[in-house]
Order: structure tokens, then C-alpha cells, then sequence
């Protein structure tokens, strides 16, 4: 974020200098800006000359390290007297805290970064630390928002772990491979150090260990990423269009992505059990859920909430009974 104070070459709408001969408006910043000619910028909170708040579609011009050319915008339509101080520019690319891009209804949205990550542009189906293959961004719609509560690292804390279940509320869209993905990383030792100290899980090969994952989902997983934004091949469900980028998916849907997820956590020796929560009849999720798990006997299929509780104590049980068999 680039931020400082501005000012732009206008005083009360009446012109007092002129930077070339179209008349463009001229930023200074307070500190170097880092915007280079034929960069795409988003300008918030600008006091008093307000037009200039919004998106500036590849209309950095000549630069300085304090100051820029809007080729987009004219001193003449600009007018007003910049007033307020936490005027802010912002890069408007991939990678930047904002995101300006084609949707897939042939029109532009620019987004803000959120807190959460999509899957990643390479190797997307291991568990290979986040600092060898990057997990992508996300850049949501405002009606479609990242969720506020956070992943709880492994923990014996019973009371802790009911309470934020109690706490969980659905909404959003479903990326249901990310949540496959991040139950393997939870467990994983690769992504260990993320994790405080007293919640890094042991390796893979360590003694008397076993690892297992549970995945409870209702099955529609319709929301696949492109370049951090949902995808134009995104199932219904999704959001609309106008809020998805124009690209199609390049690890093809969330359940396809899914499905090669589950493959390589039950190849680590991960025994993975999946639970379908009020399906409402949906054969082809149950299909699908069935082939994720270790096997048909670690999928549960739970109609209703007493259906959901007997679903889990069997798999309390299951893991109790490996445990002593081990």
C-alpha cells in the first residue's frame, strides 16, 4: 500500500499548473510510490477531489519516485480542492493488495486481497511446503467474502475446539478441495513450522503415530480458482459472473482437484474418512465422497444431526480400536 500525502496541481478547480499538455493530474506522494509507467492503480479515501477515487486502468504515466501521472484523468474533470489526508494509491495486480481484472461477463472488477489462500498454480495435489510452491491468493467479491474464523492448529483442548464448532456458520461458496487440502496440511510435517510448536505434527515415519483426517462436507463443491479469483468454469452456487475472472480454472473443478487430493493424502499412509452432512439425495456427491475416503467403509453418509453425532462416534471408535491394535 502506498499512501502519503497528496496533492494534486489543481487549487478550488482553477488550474495553477499544468504538468503537460493534456493537462493530466499530477499525485505526489509522501514516499516512494513504486508504480511504474502503464501500471494499473485503485485511489481510495481521496478527500475533495473524489473522481479520483476508483480504478485507473493502465494510466500510470511519466514517474518520479514521489510522484505520477494519471494519463486517465484530466485537471479539467478533476476538479476540487484535495483535502483529506489518508489518501491512498494502490498497485492493482496480481500479487498486490488489489486486483484489477476481465470478468467472465466481459466486464472489470477490481478486488481486495483477502486473509485466505486458494490452491496452488504448481503442484497442486502435494504437500509440499508452502515455501517450495506458493498457495495462490484470493481475491473475493464483497458478497462473497473470505470467512473471518480462522484454521485451529492440532490441539487436545476439547473445550476450545467445541466452542469454535459451536461457533461455525455456513455461508460463502465451496471450494471443497481446499478443505481436503488443508486437513492433509494440518497433519502434515512439511507444513510444521507454520504451526506453534505444541501443535507440529510428527513425521511421517515416526513410531506410534497415526494420522488420520475427517472430511465433512454436504458435497457441492462448485468454486475453483483462476489467477486468485474464482473461475469462469465455477458451478452453480459460485457467485455470479460478473465477480469471476475470465479465465477458466487450470487444475480443472473442485471436485476433480478433490479427488486427486484424497488419491495422494491415502498414498502418505493417511487414513482419510469422509462424512456426507444433508446430501438432500445427491447421488453423484455420495459417489464421490465414497471413492475419497480410505475405502466405502470409511464413508458415513449423516441425513440428520442424530445422524451426524452416530457418524462420528464410529469413527472415534475406529480410531480408538486401531490405537490399542497398534
Amino acid at each position: 500500500v502506498n499512501s502519503g500525502s497528496w496533492n494534486a496541481w489543481t487549487s478550488g478547480g482553477t488550474i495553477t499548473k499544468c504538468y503537460d499538455s493534456s493537462c493530466h493530474v499530477m499525485v505526489t506522494t509522501s514516499s516512494a510510490h513504486g508504480h511504474a509507467t502503464g501500471d494499473t492503480v485503485y485511489i481510495d479515501n481521496a478527500g475533495g477531489m473524489t473522481a479520483l477515487n476508483g480504478t485507473h486502468a493502465g494510466a500510470v504515466g511519466t514517474t518520479t519516485s514521489t510522484t505520477f501521472i494519471l494519463t486517465d484523468e484530466s485537471v479539467s474533470t478533476v476538479s476540487g480542492t484535495y483535502t483529506a489526508s489518508s489518501a491512498s494509491s494502490h498497485c492493482a495486480k496480481l500479487g498486490c493488495d488489489w486486483y484489477y481484472f476481465a470478468t467472465a461477463s466481459s466486464g472489470h472488477q477490481t478486488f481486495a486481497v483477502s486473509n485466505c489462500v486458494s490452491d496452488r498454480a504448481t503442484n497442486p495435489y502435494t504437500d509440499d511446503a508452502p515455501s517450495t510452491y506458493k498457495l495462490g491468493y484470493v481475491y473475493p467479491a464483497s458478497n462473497n467474502p473470505c470467512l473471518t474464523q480462522s484454521l485451529i492448529p492440532l490441539s487436545t483442548d476439547k473445550t476450545a475446539l467445541k466452542a469454535v464448532v459451536t461457533g461455525l456458520a455456513a455461508a460463502g461458496s465451496t471450494a471443497g478441495h481446499l478443505g481436503i487440502a488443508w486437513g492433509w496440511y494440518m497433519v502434515s510435517p512439511n507444513f510444521a513450522y507454520i504451526w506453534p510448536s505444541a501443535s507440529q505434527p510428527a513425521s511421517y515415519t515416526a513410531a506410534n503415530t497415526l494420522k488420520a483426517v475427517v472430511l465433512m462436507t454436504d458435497g457441492d463443491f462448485n468454486t475453483p480458482y483462476c489467477g486468485s479469483v474464482i473461475a469462469a468454469d465455477a458451478l452453480s452456487g459460485s457467485g455470479n459472473s460478473s465477480d469471476h475472472i475470465s479465465c477458466n480454472s487450470p487444475n480443472g473443478t473442485s471436485i476433480s482437484q478433490a479427488l486427486a487430493i484424497c488419491t495422494a493424502i491415502k498414498a502418505k499412509g493417511i487414513i482419510l474418512y469422509t462424512v456426507g452432512f444433508d446430501m438432500a439425495g445427491n447421488t453423484t456427491a455420495a459417489t464421490n465422497l465414497t471413492n475419497c475416503a480410505t475405502d466405502a467403509q470409511h464413508y458415513f453418509q449423516a441425513d440428520t444431526g442424530t445422524d451426524l453425532e452416530d457418524a462420528f462416534a464410529q469413527i472415534g471408535q475406529s480410531l480408538q480400536e486401531l490405537r490399542l491394535s497398534k
